[in-house]
């Protein structure tokens, strides 16, 4: 996955309903560029934080210079909106921190990775664009916005530093507030709409804990799935843990956090988060559980336990040289060799069918034990077709089939004779 795929992401999981788009017009007109500004909040009585980003890599671009201005006004039901009764709660616009700041922020902010990576993103020298094509130097702007957001998303001194966050502390609890934010100088290039936000505040519960739907066990694997749908509109990005005693102690199965673009998820469900673990034995049940993320760098409670284990998947070799012919009326013997068996080989069966690749239906209830060569039919259908396959099948329940094998019956059943005969002369 290349990390330009990174925006798509975070700007869906991080604003629910955000669009980002850009047109221009190649005749006089020079319509500009349009990007939005998404805006989200959290209340806690004594405090509501405020984040949001811009929609394109141009308009993060513009935004860092100018700033962004947060206006604030207060409503309630009983009177009419005033829609000049916004006041600026910041005393000038918010921009990012200059480089010179960056480095107490980085040593000492405790989420030291994440704003390096801001930092670098910010003003770290370029890649090597000398003859570089301009797909590939937009590639690289386009790389340093997505790290931008995803620091934000992850780490609130991080948002803070980059002039993504807010906390308005001069609030009263239970009071209705509007908040606006907008850029502080147009920009002639670009159309950047305001973005508004109606909220409370109140103490906001305690922040959602994941539930993992669904896991599955393979090979030395354990594949944890989560609702799509349900997760990305509250979590940026996940932790997932797991435990070797039972649940006792756990630890993180990643050093960054997790996250997830589209995946192939279990069994061809769509709307899922899936993560993959690898297990050094099958057969050994694991626990895990679930952390979110979310985008105001907050962690949720984990999820519940679940337990799971790697699984044999692996199914035996297949039977070889089936064949299957008729010994007496009604009577057919199905042979077959299997001149490499595995380990864990448990039985065969037999299945019928009176079609060449439909319609085998097993014709005996009992295993037939994994050291057999053969099997008698004593009840063939003479009436019609009867095509024989064998299956393999090892102690998991894991099974693979053979090549079809043909038994001509003899047809030694003369018709009825015929009655009611009458002459006339």
């Amino acid at each position: 996955m290349k990390i330009r795929t990174l925006p798509i992401l975070m700007l869906q999981i991080l604003f629910s309903g955000l669009s980002a788009f850009a047109q221009a017009e190649s005749d006089s007109l020079q319509i500009p560029f349009a990007a939005e500004i998404s805006l989200i909040g959290k209340s806690h009585g004594d405090n509501i934080v405020l984040r949001w980003a811009p929609s394109t890599p141009g308009a993060w671009s513009y935004l860092n210079k100018v700033g962004y201005v947060i206006e604030r006004t207060t409503f309630s039901g009983e009177q009419d909106f005033d829609p000049s009764s916004y006041q600026l709660i910041s005393d000038s616009p918010i921009i990012p921190l200059p480089l010179e700041e960056w480095e107490t922020i980085v040593n000492d902010g405790g989420d030291q990775a994440l704003s390096a990576i801001a930092a670098q993103a910010l003003y770290g020298e370029g890649f090597n664009t000398k003859g570089a094509k301009y797909f590939d130097i937009a590639d690289e702007y386009s790389n340093r916005y997505s790290f931008s957001l995803l620091a934000a998303d992850l780490s609130a001194i991080t948002a803070e530093a980059l002039g993504l966050r807010f906390v308005d502390r001069s609030v009263q609890r239970d009071q209705h507030y509007i908040y606006r934010v907008y850029p502080s100088l147009p920009s002639a290039n670009y159309k950047i709409d305001t973005a508004y936000l109606v909220i409370q505040n109140i103490s906001t519960p305690p922040t959602q804990n994941p539930v993992i739907s669904e896991t599955y066990g393979s090979e030395f694997q354990v594949q944890l799935s989560w609702d799509k749908v349900i997760h990305e509109s509250l979590f940026s990005a996940y932790i997932v843990e797991r435990s070797d005693d039972g649940g006792e102690t756990f630890e993180a199965l990643h050093e960054i956090p997790f996250i997830n673009p589209e995946s192939d998820n279990i069994n061809g469900q769509v709307n899922v988060f899936q993560y993959t673990d690898s297990v050094p034995r099958n057969y050994e049940p694991y626990s895990y559980r679930l952390i979110g993320l979310t985008p105001f760098g907050e962690k949720s409670p984990p999820s519940d336990i679940v337990l799971e284990m790697g699984r044999d998947r692996t199914p035996p070799a297949s039977p070889l040289n089936v064949s299957a012919r008729q010994i007496a009326p009604g009577n057919v013997e199905i042979t077959w060799e299997m001149p490499n068996p595995s380990p864990d080989l448990d039985a065969f069966y037999i299945g019928r069918g009176d079609d060449l690749d439909k319609n085998f239906q097993p014709i005996h209830e009992e295993k037939i034990p994994k050291d057999s060569t053969s099997f008698i039919d004593y009840y063939s259908d003479q009436m019609s077709g009867n095509y024989y396959v064998v299956a393999a099948v090892d102690t998991a329940g894991n099974g693979s089939i053979s090549m079809v094998s043909y038994a001509a019956v003899l047809d030694s059943i003369p018709p009825s004779a015929p009655h009611g005969l009458i002459g006339k002369i």
